[in-house]
């Protein structure tokens, strides 16, 4: 008997970590009710579009429009697992419950829409000047949007943002993830995440996606609602002196020659790092993480100094 085999040549992507930062153990979460677990309402009254967490609410006055996700929903729109009545499935990052927005929607192929909800919160207290804070949720793409997008982001500020209609608060979040991809994810929890360095006096922070339409990028999932809609979970801000933070070099990976893999991190406003081969060779500096295309197999080394 002859025995053929079919070898596949392959990259492999090693990845090693030099330097560690660490700053304190206590951590102290300025966010409150970060994983919407407190309820202001039964769970008998909980409905799609009408809040429901503590200290938590839109940006548009004096109503609610967010969703809140709970195990001890009665209404099929918000009962996790099986939300909207089977069409979305979803356990949360953590607890119990999560909360979601409308992030995009599209009225007509014609109009500019723009049309927006956001999710804000009033911090425990307030930012101190020169200050820096690790910020971070977790998002989760709704499977019964059409779309995926990118723009994703939290906004910190003085004041809270108030609307009186779905309108967009064109802005620039602090904290996205590097790169700004589209996250399209509709079955993992995806981490935003990254630094920010106050101005001082912030107290509020908003999730949501601050860019027009034109400026959106979207995926199409070909599911039937026109927009899209993320789910959000275990939302931080922490001062950086009471966390421990570990720079993330990813991974071992192998990949197919001709095929890209991404190493590192996407934690946004990370500068003090570099990217190195193990011979030495460099590779990238003052950023978190990045694609690479190996064609044989490669060590990347991630220093970071500090």
């Amino acid at each position: 008997m002859k025995i053929s085999s079919i070898v596949l040549t392959k990259a492999h992507i090693l990845c090693a970590l030099v330097f560690l930062f660490f700053q304190g153990n206590a951590q102290r979460n300025l966010v409150p009710n970060p994983s919407f677990e407190l309820l202001s309402v039964n769970c008998d009254s909980i409905v799609s579009g009408g809040g429901g967490a503590k200290y938590w609410y839109s940006t548009i006055v004096n109503s609610p429009t967010y969703t809140i996700a709970n195990t001890c929903a009665k209404n099929p729109c918000c009962k996790i697992p099986y939300l909207t009545g089977g069409q979305d499935y979803q356990l949360p990052h953590s607890g119990n419950s999560f909360a979601g927005i409308v992030t995009y929607f599209i009225f007509s192929p014609t109009a500019k829409n723009n049309s927006r909800d956001y999710l804000r919160t009033k911090l425990l207290d307030t930012l101190k000047k020169d200050k820096t804070y690790y910020v971070e949720c977790y998002v989760n793409n709704e499977d019964i949007f059409k779309f995926g997008i990118n723009n994703l982001g939290l906004y910190l500020s003085d004041t809270a943002l108030n609307n009186m209609k779905f309108n967009l608060n064109k802005l620039r979040p602090q904290i996205q993830q590097f790169g700004n991809p589209i996250i399209l994810d509709t079955a993992n929890w995806v981490k935003i995440a990254g630094l920010y360095k106050a101005h001082g006096g912030e107290q509020f922070i908003t999730f949501g996606n601050f860019r027009n339409d034109a400026e959106t990028d979207t995926i199409s999932n070909n599911t039937p609602i026109n927009g899209a809609g993320y789910f959000i979970d275990d939302v931080s801000v922490i001062p950086l002196d009471s966390l421990v933070l570990k720079a993330d070099a990813g991974r071992d990976t192998t990949i197919y020659k001709g095929d890209s893999a991404w190493i590192g991190s996407r934690i946004s406003g990370i500068t003090d790092m570099h990217w190195r081969t193990a011979a030495g060779g460099i590779v990238a500096d003052s950023v978190p993480g990045l694609w690479v295309k190996p064609t044989s197999t490669t060590t990347y080394i991630l220093d970071q100094t500090i």
